[in-house]
């Protein structure tokens, strides 16, 4: 697990330690370039956002087309945030 404050540093460690999964904040330092991160490191790595409570904004939209695999809303509950998780990797409900 692995944290950075600016967008600029996940490519880097992504690429670096061939991440499987990212998950990240829509509202993050240097979040206008998110959808370049994403179509960068989509292919090999699933990606997760944070977002707020707006589930029709064009920025959710936006980064869906980029490649984002799930977008997770702030009204998510923890045991649709646990569903979306197995279903990334399609691991058994043991985990948790």
């Amino acid at each position: 697990m692995f944290e950075t404050a600016k967008i600029e540093k996940k490519s880097n460690l992504i690429a670096k330690w061939g991440i499987d999964l990212a998950i990240l904040e829509m509202n993050m330092p240097g979040n206008e370039n998110m959808e370049d991160l994403v179509r960068s490191i989509t292919g090999r790595t699933k990606v997760i956002v944070l977002a707020p409570y707006d589930k029709n904004s064009h920025r959710t939209e936006s980064l869906q087309n980029a490649g984002v695999s799930e977008v997770i809303f702030k009204d998510t509950t923890i045991e649709e945030m646990q569903m979306v998780l197995l279903s990334m990797f399609a691991l058994g409900s043991s985990l948790f």
